[in-house]
């Protein structure tokens, strides 16, 4: 069967199921093959309805408790620390595909099998020219399709890196019913190529009687003290809106990492000056372009009081991270939070994350998600109006 069949009759399986669930084990790698984020979520979808982008209501769970949700109209996000149940109207953002896009630990939801209402999970073309490889086992057999992508690479982030990108797609299907296994990207635009793999258990078909609604369980979140909050349309929102339980004015919470010598360092040791904390992992594409920025910051501020800290809860503290350091040429410190500790108490999901703070109060002055030159220049606004 050639390549574009193949992918036609796992868009034929996929499709036939109404609503059910189905688990996802999401890794995304370094160069070293450290995994940087290794986590398992399950989805649960329905595809009784389908919004503008073709996408059913979802709702995504870890340990048995509801993350994420999206009933056709309405994205939620439950908020366990704040006991609050943040709403977006998907209409006034864009769309679903959008809110998702913005949020790189969406990815974790595996949006192909949520599609629907003529659009299929996986284009057959793009498959079309596949390598088509056959894996027997006595309890299986799996089809692999392989494809290979080149372009050029209009947006190095640093000069060292290739003139090209290149995208390696896989997909193994397992037979005789067309289920798909696991579906890996391996893109390559700098030295240190990253990795996106997800491992999926069979779609486990759901009855009738189970519904969006009794899954959700919105109302007993209710009862138990949740809080609706209604985040108002992007003109509203600002641009690099942090997804974390901060806002500014918060008190950030006392904390301890690690220095690259092992030793602890205590927040309470950082009293006077500002505080600006990057939360950053080694093979996040956007964390390494926003070290020159950071850098800079740090040789224009450092004499006049700022600390920056690159806090990495994903990497080991290592040789190999020794070695990525100098590469990128950065001269602030970096610590570790190995158990992850700060990232989970106060919520950092997107990468880079930045926080200022008051170093006495501990205060919080900014939190954003990203960095861009917006950010830069409002981190520089805050930096002198302290002079």
């Amino acid at each position: 069967m050639p390549p574009d069949s193949i992918i036609g009759a796992l868009n034929a399986n996929i499709a036939s199921v109404r609503q059910g669930y189905f688990s996802n084990l999401y890794r995304r790698k370094s160069a070293m093959k450290t995994d940087t984020l290794n986590t398992e979520r399950k989805i649960y979808f329905f595809r009784d309805r389908f919004d503008q982008d073709s996408i059913c209501p979802f709702i995504l769970q870890h340990k048995g408790e509801t993350m994420y949700a999206y009933d056709g109209a309405t994205y939620y996000f439950i908020n366990r620390v704040k006991n609050t149940i943040n709403t977006k109207q998907a209409s006034e953002h864009g769309g679903m595909r959008r809110i998702l896009g913005r949020n790189s630990y969406n990815s974790t939801i595996y949006q192909p099998i949520l599609y629907g209402g003529g659009k299929p999970a996986f284009k057959p073309a793009a498959w079309k020219k596949a390598a088509l490889d056959t894996l027997h086992k006595p309890w299986d057999e799996t089809l692999i399709l392989t494809v290979v992508d080149t372009f050029d690479n209009t947006d190095k982030l640093t000069p060292k890196d290739p003139d090209k990108i290149l995208y390696t797609r896989i997909l193994e299907i397992s037979l005789p019913g067309y289920t798909l296994k696991r579906n890996t990207l391996i893109s390559v635009f700098t030295q240190m190529p990253q990795y996106q793999d997800h491992i999926l258990s069979p779609i486990v078909p759901l009855p009738d009687s189970v519904t969006f609604e009794r899954v959700l369980g919105l109302d007993q979140l209710l009862r138990a003290g949740f809080v609706m909050v209604a985040e108002g349309p992007p003109e509203q929102e600002k641009p690099n809106a942090a997804h974390v339980n901060l806002s500014v004015g918060d008190t950030f919470p006392a904390f301890r990492v690690l220095n690259q010598a092992g030793q602890p360092l205590h927040s309470d040791a950082l009293n006077e000056g500002i505080i600006l904390l990057d939360f950053w992992y080694r093979s996040c594409a956007p964390c390494i372009k926003a070290m020159p920025s950071i850098e800079a910051l740090y040789r224009q501020y450092a004499a006049k009081g700022l600390h920056i800290l690159g806090v990495n809860s994903h990497d080991a503290n290592d040789e190999s991270l020794e070695k990525f350091l100098r590469y990128v040429d950065i001269s602030y410190p970096v610590v570790f939070d190995p158990e992850k500790k700060i990232v989970t108490q106060v919520g950092v999901y997107d990468y880079p994350t930045i926080v200022l703070l008051e170093a006495r109060s501990k205060k919080v002055l900014l939190v954003e998600s990203g960095f861009g030159e917006e950010m830069d220049a409002a981190i520089r606004k805050i930096l002198d109006a302290q002079r």
